[in-house]
């Protein structure tokens, strides 16, 4: 019975005799040994025993076909090492066996320990093998995931050789012949310009590069690409190979240009609205304000970025103490908050501002960002004021004139009656509900309701009251 970690070989051998000498020796060694006495022998068992590890192959192997045969039969199906084991030691029989595989050759002169030696060997070249075509494969995967390939460039020969996924951002099956000039063909004519610049200066002064370029793919189909390229030097002679990677960055150049044209939107609306935006790192103290916000504290967006000290240091002193208060509060425990206070500008102009207050915590509820909006509202501060005079003003000549005003929803049926007309009329400010009808039955002449009721339903039907 063959063991957890015993290794099966399939010996190829046309001489029965030293077929079972062979066996016996390796078997020794602790291998599970299958004998085929033909090529064509060979190629069935390999296809019926999946356990099989090695093939020990000879050369000659009398009528049908031979070993070099037989093995590359072998190994257009089956991922093997195989190790020829012949009497010839001629140079072009060595060669032969090369082009098809090179996990070793032994001569059958050679003893069990050379041969297990040579079997050992096979295996560690072809479990070294095994592991880089699997991470070849991991990376391949990782490229075609991430969209980015690699490439090298031979600048001897003008040799350009790319992996499979830079053909696929290209759009060209990976048996396109592929150039430096066929390959910048694909590129619009400022980028080709711009990249062959970049690898000029690679082979001259041996600079590494990075270049975002556009190139039109075998599809018609417009991208944006970043090409890397690192340079190898051999000592101090001029560069010989370029070699690095090709990602796709359509993707990230459309986020980007959405990006910034919200960016500017944004901007442009903060500026009309006077509304900007703020974010504070509380674990680092990155602060971080929009342009809106330089403007409304007296500098041009141009200019250098506010500090959170001097920000603070901007305030009226005698709000200074409570944007403090309400912004450590807000730190400290997650409360967000609202405040209307003034900001003084270099020039000495004070602003009326609003700020709205918010935090962001991480899974253990400790604040690790307060974020908010800010608003300049002297403007409407000011017009309030102004509203406010004017209202004094008016309640002030009406009392003066005792003329008062009144209006009436005509939906609700509710009026409402200034101070002076609730004077006049002698009613008690406090019980005033402004009910229509309740005001006609408290206020006006019994022999007058009438009238009153006419003039309102003209008003009504042709928008006009009766005098």
């Amino acid at each position: 019975m063959k063991g957890e970690n015993q290794k099966t070989i399939l010996l190829v051998e046309d001489e029965v005799i030293l077929a079972m000498s062979m066996k016996k020796g390796l078997e020794k060694y602790g291998y599970s040994v299958i004998t085929a006495h033909t090529g064509e022998k060979a190629i069935e068992v390999v296809k019926s025993t999946p356990e099989i590890d090695l093939i020990l192959m000879d050369i000659d192997l009398g009528k049908g076909i031979d070993g070099t045969e037989a093995a590359a039969v072998i190994l257009k199906e089956h991922d093997l090492p195989v190790v020829f084991c012949s009497s010839h030691t001629e140079l072009h029989i060595v060669e032969k066996t090369e082009k098809i595989t090179s996990y070793g050759y032994v001569v059958k002169s050679s003893s069990n320990t050379v041969l297990d030696a040579s079997i050992k060997m096979a295996f560690k070249l072809f479990e070294e093998k095994q592991a880089v075509i699997t991470q070849r494969k991991y990376l391949e995967g990782m490229g075609s995931l991430a969209k980015i390939g690699a490439w090298e460039y031979h600048i001897k020969n003008s040799k350009l050789y790319w992996t499979k996924e830079v053909y696929n951002l290209f759009e060209l099956t990976d048996a396109t012949e592929i150039d430096l000039d066929k390959a910048l063909k694909y590129y619009t004519e400022e980028s080709s310009e711009i990249l062959i610049r970049a690898i000029n200066l690679a082979i001259e002064q041996g600079k590494s590069f990075i270049r975002d370029s556009e190139i039109i793919a075998a599809s018609g189909r417009r991208k944006w690409i970043r090409t890397q390229g690192e340079v190898i030097q051999k000592g101090s002679s001029k560069s010989r190979h370029i070699f690095g990677t090709i990602q796709d960055i359509s993707e990230i150049r459309l986020l980007d240009r959405v990006t910034q044209e919200s960016e500017l939107t944004l901007n442009q609306v903060e500026q009309i609205t006077h509304i900007g935006h703020f974010s504070v790192n509380t674990i680092d103290g990155t602060f971080f304000h929009s342009d809106e916000i330089k403007r409304i504290f007296g500098y041009e967006p141009s200019e250098y970025a506010l500090s959170v000290e001097e920000a603070i240091n901007a305030y009226h002193p005698d709000d200074r103490d409570e944007v403090i208060r309400l912004f450590t509060r807000a730190a400290e425990t997650g409360e967000g908050y609202k405040f209307d206070l003034r900001v003084i500008q270099p020039g000495g102009n004070i602003r009326n501002v609003r700020s709205y207050g918010y935090t962001e915590q991480n899974e253990a509820g400790k604040v690790t960002r307060v974020y908010g909006v800010f608003q300049d509202i002297t403007e409407s501060k000011r017009a309030e004021e102004v509203l406010r005079e004017s209202e004094s003003r008016l309640k002030f000549s009406q009392q003066v004139a005792h003329v008062g005003h009144w209006t009436w929803d005509t939906v609700t049926n509710q009026v409402t009656w200034s101070d002076e007309m609730k004077r006049i009329f002698g009613l008690d400010p406090a019980a005033f509900d402004g009910d229509l009808n309740k005001v006609i039955a408290r206020a006006i002449h019994p022999d007058d309701r009438e009238k009153v009721n006419q003039s309102n339903a003209a008003v009504l039907t042709v928008q006009k009251p009766v005098p």
